[in-house]
């Protein structure tokens, strides 16, 4: 062997060791973001034509900064059984099982060899709200504006956690985490229907009772396997006492399916995990196990950050 080869691998591994106590191999490296950067939606009422004229003034304003300056690419998700699934506009259509998180799980899989730069996921139903007030121009003003930092952190979604879920010698959640369970979603559409029923005056009691019990049914969830969350977190996700410790550091974070994450924190993970995730997500149109994952992506996406491993041992 070189005098050149045994030294870079000296200087190789001198970058590991220093990685293995909490620096991370590419902190603040934007030039490492070579891809354009993606943002990822699913609809299932509203039209592509709309969501894309919608998304016009986030993608300019992520085309301004370092992050994305290979560009940006618009990806819709047509869910089946929508009133658009077919329509000119849709980048594809997707099976009506496990929601949007069902289709992260889809991408982050048939993107992993070469993830976009940044990946913004989200459902149609956040652009309804005002640009100046949602969540979305939080996670676009701070990927166009901090790419150094999101580089840094892997991910990004732009609300607080929920609150760390403290690791003990038993390897079990704190109760309130782990016992987190949830049977019925209703969400905002169900609950203003149901609401409207209730106070309306015109119709017999009977045929109220009957209209909103279909509604909850609608709303009901495919129960996750095994459940509370505690107990699926243990059997999908946690391999070893780092990533406790780690799930412990970050805690849990309502993303509500809605975040950012660089192309390092895609890679960090085995493919194998979002398959996993994928047949854990396509048991229902609406399953809880949605929900279980919503509260695990800050986790998933920065549990190797700092490792030099977690980019160079990944399944390709």
């Amino acid at each position: 062997m070189g005098f050149e080869v045994k030294l870079f691998l000296n200087i190789l591994l001198s970058a590991c060791f220093v990685c293995s106590f909490g620096s991370s191999c590419v902190m603040g490296n934007t030039e490492i973001l070579r891809e354009p950067c993606e943002v990822h939606v699913v609809t299932f009422l509203s039209h592509p034509t709309l969501v894309r004229n919608r998304l016009r003034p986030y993608v300019r304003t992520l085309k301004k900064g370092n992050c994305c300056k290979h560009g940006v690419e618009v990806k819709i998700v047509c869910k089946e059984g929508g009133p658009h699934s077919r329509s000119h506009g849709c980048d594809w259509q997707s099976r009506n099982v496990g929601g949007e998180n069902y289709d992260i799980a889809v991408r982050m899989r048939t993107r992993y060899s070469n993830p976009p730069a940044v990946t913004i996921s989200l459902s149609e139903q956040r652009l309804r709200r005002s640009p100046r007030t949602n969540r979305l121009s939080t996670i676009v003003h701070h990927v166009s504006q901090n790419c150094s930092k999101l580089t840094e952190d892997w991910f990004f979604d732009g609300v607080r956690p929920l609150g760390t879920v403290p690791f003990i010698s038993t390897h079990r959640f704190d109760q309130q985490a782990y016992n987190f369970s949830i049977e019925e979603w209703l969400g905002g559409t169900r609950t203003k229907l149901i609401s409207d029923l209730l106070k309306s005056s015109n119709l017999p009691k009977h045929v109220v009772a009957r209209k909103v019990k279909y509604v909850r049914s609608q709303g009901q969830l495919t129960p996750a396997n095994p459940r509370p969350y505690g107990s699926w977190a243990e059997s999908h996700l946690l391999q070893n006492r780092e990533d406790y410790l780690h799930m412990n550091f970050t805690g849990t974070s309502l993303t509500q399916a809605m975040f950012a994450v660089t192309s390092d924190g895609v890679r960090q993970n085995p493919k194998e995990l979002y398959h996993r995730l994928e047949n854990l997500l396509s048991v229902g149109i609406n399953t809880e196990a949605g929900h279980f994952a919503e509260r695990s992506y800050k986790y998933l996406f920065t549990r190797r950050r700092g490792n030099c491993s977690a980019i160079t041992t990944v399944d390709a």
